[in-house]
Parts: structure tokens; C-alpha cells; sequence
């Protein structure tokens, strides 16, 4: 006979219901581990070898046994309270029997979802939920032509790229439908001093090393003569610090976007709405409650209509109709550290080439904002009210800005 070579997985055993096999926790690894940078791998060995294989009790000693979540003891109940459990390999692949809420004096299985309000926030969230749930549960989002969105939050930061991934949006097309800019990072002007200004770059600096950070060599290098600039070393920062800007295919770029608030709220309304997601065109005139509960229960539109659900996620923006006016959760004052409590934003035509960064321009009572999209540019002043009024901040704004106003 010819010689043969064989792998045999010899172990095979039964495990509870609520937990997975080794096997999958393998697969599941192979596939979300061994991917990433050598770095980040080793850093995830050390948390293996902590938690799993040098795991016992002295892991989670320091943490009361009511408290230790998955680092306790886990029955089938712990698991589902936890989310974990098997099935993680096979979770996107296989509807879940339903999902319930977290109250649980109101233990109804999910099965309709309610989003109030629209705008970026809104279709956000009923893309992703359409995106990862759409088969099991009802989505249904209620807005109102007749209540404008604020225009802003147009400048991003690189965790965009999860939701993205979640959504598997194509990115020329995204670019393209919301006319989208690409950025390296935050340039901060006058914050220091008048004159000054640094840019906070979405890279990482230098090459880490197991045996210390990348500063550690740098300033050694430093001493003896041999090392440059600190931001020499950071790909992103002198890419930003030269207008400059490619996407590369291995990923070995880190940046976000700019974009059209108004464009990516419509853009991903066409996506959920694509995958079942139902719009309902009206304004709230009446939140319901449970009687015994207190748990939402349903909506009524001004028109009389009555939408209810299981589940209900407020994106009303500052109102808060249901987190506040309803519920009664208050917001927390922390205007003893963030004193600026305003904001104007306005419009104007693109003058130059857009940067690949958004500019944060410091002012004696607040900060302004200069964010370059294809087809225009956002700008907006963030000021304390205590310190001058809306007459002079608006001033100041317009007095600060390149091109025509657009828009107010």
C-alpha cells in the first residue's frame, strides 16, 4: 500500500446545550484571529493564555462572584443572559428562536422593532438591524417630512469602516451617493496658542515590538542622534500633512470620512428600505406605556395611527421623546467640564481642493469646525452661551469662513 497521511480529531465529546465545542471555538478563531497583524495576535495570546489555558479561580478573585459574568461559573441560564453560548460560528447563518427583552417584567419575545426618528441615527440603526435581523423581527421607523435634520455630524472617525463591513457597503458607491472626502485625522488650530496647531492622525507610529512600545526606541534613538521627528514615523500624519491620500488594497491605511449628513441619512434609508425595513411617514402625538411595567408599548401619529412594538430605540435627537419626555431619564450635567452648550453650523461653496482632514479651529468661547465634502464645505461654531451670545458667536462664524454661504 501506498504511504498515506491522516488527521484525526479525536475528540470527540458531548457538551451541555449552552456551551460550544473546542472544534468551533477553533473555527471561530481561525477566522477572527489569525488574520491579524502579528501584534495583535500576540497580544491575543496573552489574553488566551490569562483567561483559558492559565485560567482558574485567582482570574476573576478581585471581581464579586454576583459580578464575574463569563469569567464565573455559566449554566444555561448565565449563558443566555450573557449571549454566549453555541452556535457563535453558525449565529449568521441560522435564525435565533427570538430574541427578549431585558426587562424582565416585560419578558414578550421581540419580534417588532420600533425606531423613532430618522435622519443618520435612525437609518443607521435600521440598516444594521435589517442587515443582522431582518429575518427574524418586524422594523419600522417613524419620521416626518416636516422636521428638517441638523446637517451635522458630517466629520467620522475609523470605526465607520465596522458599520460599513456589517452593511457590506460598496465604498466607490457610498463615496459617490453622499459625496464623500476621505480623512487622515483632525488638524487642531490655535488650541495651544494662537499660531499653532498639531493634527491628531488615525495612524498607529513606528513598528511595536513584544519587548516595549515604539516610543521606547524612538526616544533612544533620540538620544544617540539617529531618530527623526516622532510624526516621521506615523504613515497617515505625513500623508495628511501633505493633502495627500490613496486607499490601500492590504488595509494598511487607517482613515474615516467626510460626508453629506443629509445624502448617507437618504442613502441608507434606500439600503434598510431594500431589506424590509417599513417607513412611516408622521409625527408622534402619543408615546404608551405599560400600565404595570412602565415599558413602552406603542406609538400614536398626529394622523391617529397606532404602531406598536416590543422593542422601541429613541433617535429623536435632543428632544428625547421616549428616553426623556417619557421615561423620565434625565441627562446628565456635565457642563462643569464641557461648558460649550450651542452650535450654529452654515453651508459655504469649496473654494480649494478638499484636505484629508477635518480642522478644529479654537476660538476664546468655543471651537469651529471646517469639514470639506465634494461638493461643498460644512462649518460650524460649538460655543458657551455663558460666555457671548448667539448675535456674536453667529458673527464670528461667518467672519471665519471661505466661499460663498450656501445654506444657514
Amino acid at each position: 500500500l501506498a504511504p498515506e497521511t491522516a488527521l484525526i480529531n479525536s475528540w470527540w465529546r458531548r457538551v451541555p446545550p449552552h456551551r460550544d465545542t473546542p472544534l468551533n471555538a477553533l473555527l471561530l478563531a481561525l477566522l477572527s484571529l489569525r488574520g491579524l497583524p502579528a501584534h495583535e495576535r500576540q497580544a491575543w495570546r496573552a489574553l488566551f493564555e490569562h483567561y483559558v489555558f492559565d485560567g482558574g479561580e485567582h482570574t476573576a478573585a478581585h471581581i464579586p462572584p454576583h459580578a464575574r459574568g463569563v469569567l464565573g461559573e455559566m449554566d444555561a441560564a448565565q449563558a443566555r443572559r450573557q449571549g454566549v453560548g453555541r452556535g457563535l460560528v453558525r449565529a449568521a447563518a441560522e435564525p435565533l428562536p427570538g430574541y427578549r427583552t431585558m426587562n424582565p417584567l416585560h419578558p414578550t419575545p421581540v419580534r417588532r422593532v420600533v425606531i423613532a426618528g430618522g435622519g443618520t441615527a435612525g437609518w443607521m440603526v435600521a440598516a444594521g438591524l435589517a442587515k443582522c435581523l431582518g429575518r427574524q423581527i418586524e422594523i419600522r421607523l417613524v419620521e416626518s417630512e416636516e422636521i428638517g435634520t441638523i446637517g451635522v455630524g458630517e466629520a467620522t472617525i475609523p470605526t465607520q469602516h465596522f458599520l460599513h463591513d456589517i452593511l457590506d457597503l460598496d465604498e466607490a458607491e457610498f463615496i459617490r451617493e453622499t459625496q464623500a472626502t476621505f480623512k487622515l485625522g483632525i488638524r487642531f488650530e490655535n488650541w495651544r496658542d494662537v499660531g499653532q496647531h498639531y493634527i491628531h492622525s488615525f495612524g498607529r507610529t513606528g513598528k511595536p515590538h513584544w519587548t516595549a512600545g515604539f516610543h521606547h526606541f524612538w526616544l533612544e534613538g533620540r538620544k544617540r542622534g539617529l531618530a527623526g521627528e516622532y510624526g516621521d514615523y506615523c504613515f497617515e500624519l505625513r500623508a495628511a500633512e501633505e493633502r495627500r491620500f490613496e486607499a490601500l488594497r492590504d488595509g494598511a491605511i487607517n482613515y474615516a470620512y467626510h460626508l453629506d449628513a443629509t445624502l448617507y441619512g437618504r442613502y441608507l434609508r434606500r439600503y434598510a428600505e431594500g431589506l424590509g425595513v417599513m417607513r412611516i411617514e408622521g409625527k408622534i402625538a402619543q408615546v404608551h406605556t405599560d400600565a404595570a411595567s412602565g415599558a413602552l408599548t406603542a406609538l400614536t401619529l398626529e394622523r391617529g395611527e397606532r404602531v406598536e412594538g416590543e422593542l422601541f430605540i429613541d433617535c429623536t435627537g435632543m428632544r428625547a421623546l421616549l428616553l426623556g419626555e417619557t421615561l423620565g431619564v434625565g441627562l446628565e450635567d456635565w457642563s462643569h467640564w464641557l461648558p460649550c452648550d450651542s452650535a450654529i453650523a452654515v453651508q459655504t461653496t469649496s473654494v480649494e481642493e478638499p484636505v484629508p482632514y477635518t480642522r478644529s479651529i479654537a476660538h476664546p468661547f468655543g471651537w469651529q469646525w471646517r469639514i470639506p465634502l465634494q461638493h461643498r464645505v460644512g462649518n460650524g461654531l460649538v460655543f458657551s452661551s455663558r460666555h457671548v451670545d448667539d448675535d456674536t458667536a453667529r458673527a464670528t462664524l461667518l467672519a471665519n469662513v471661505q466661499g460663498e454661504v450656501l445654506r444657514q
